[in-house]
């Protein structure tokens, strides 16, 4: 069994990041579930002739008003357009600097295991031989396994080795 003491390869929050900016693009449960219940709170609040927002009102809520903080947030988040999910997610998770490079790596015609490559390899954690030394802290060969002549590192492995540079 493989012991991951030392933590994640790659941060939390870039890969929950949406991938127009530059993530990969998985939900980052925290916010999406306070999304959901702030449409929840959204619908108890705003849509009285409901009849389970009547109901839940009647049951939960008795005289209490919800109205004002929710239509507050409500404008807030989605001024004043119906709120959804998906615009109270983004709204939590904050703005973000759209990354032109993003497009091509996650396109539909890409395939899955170049996409995720190129993804960790713009991000520089790529595992090649020196990080995975450092990171797992064992005595891990660190030698280009392909020219045997220098540290395996991505600037080597895709640039200065012999090979690559007859590749490319």
């Amino acid at each position: 069994m493989a012991d991951y003491q030392k933590g994640p390869y790659i941060s939390w929050n870039k890969t929950y990041t949406p991938r127009k900016y530059g993530g990969i693009g998985l939900k980052y449960f925290g916010a999406w579930n306070k999304a959901c219940i702030a449409k929840i709170v959204w619908v108890i609040a705003l849509k009285k002739d409901s009849l389970w927002v009547k109901r839940v009102h009647s049951k939960y809520l008795k005289q209490q008003e919800l109205g004002r903080g929710a239509t507050r947030l409500h404008l807030t988040i989605v001024g004043g357009q119906r709120y959804t999910v998906q615009k109270g997610y983004q709204w939590l998770l904050g703005e973000m600097e759209y990354e032109e490079w993003s497009k091509p790596i996650w396109a539909r015609t890409a395939t899955p295991r170049h996409s995720s490559t190129t993804w960790f390899f713009i991000h520089q954690k790529l595992l090649v031989r020196s990080r995975m030394a450092r990171l797992m802290g064992q005595r891990v060969e660190v030698k280009c396994a392909v020219c045997e002549e220098a540290e395996e590192d991505i600037d080597h492995m895709f640039l200065k080795c012999r090979w690559a540079r007859e590749y490319w």
